[in-house]
């Protein structure tokens, strides 16, 4: 992941008031790098633990597809790794399935829910 900090160059002007406001751009600007970056660094680090728990296999599969920056088709990854399409696929759901588990998301099937609205 790659964090992009906010700077000076979003300042903007302002005339001042008789209220005595005092502008804290800098301070909002400091204060939102911070949290910021804490957030990514803990998402982060819960990536990492989410991505212990599958597989050496599964693992490559979800690095390939999603976290590399070389944005390399499926079929060519499928190629490489020496595995059919259909292997490719399902180790790639089973793995997302894991991950969801571990990081507590919710994965919804629209047609699923279609199926429960025609039924009710």
């Amino acid at each position: 992941m790659r964090f992009v900090r906010c700077d000076y160059r979003v300042y903007s002007y302002r005339e001042h008031q008789s209220t005595n406001a005092i502008s804290k751009q800098t301070e909002n600007i400091a204060v939102y790098n911070v949290d910021k970056e804490a957030e990514l660094y803990a998402k982060d680090k819960l990536l990492e633990l989410a991505m212990s728990k599958l597989s050496s296999m599964q693992r490559e599969v979800i690095q390939r597809s999603y976290l590399d920056d070389e944005g390399e088709f499926d079929y060519i990854s499928c190629g490489e790794m020496g595995l059919s399409d259909r292997t490719f696929r399902r180790i790639k759901g089973d793995s997302l399935g894991i991950l969801a588990a571990v990081l507590n998301l919710y994965v919804f099937d629209e047609g699923a829910l279609e199926a429960t609205e025609v039924i009710s």
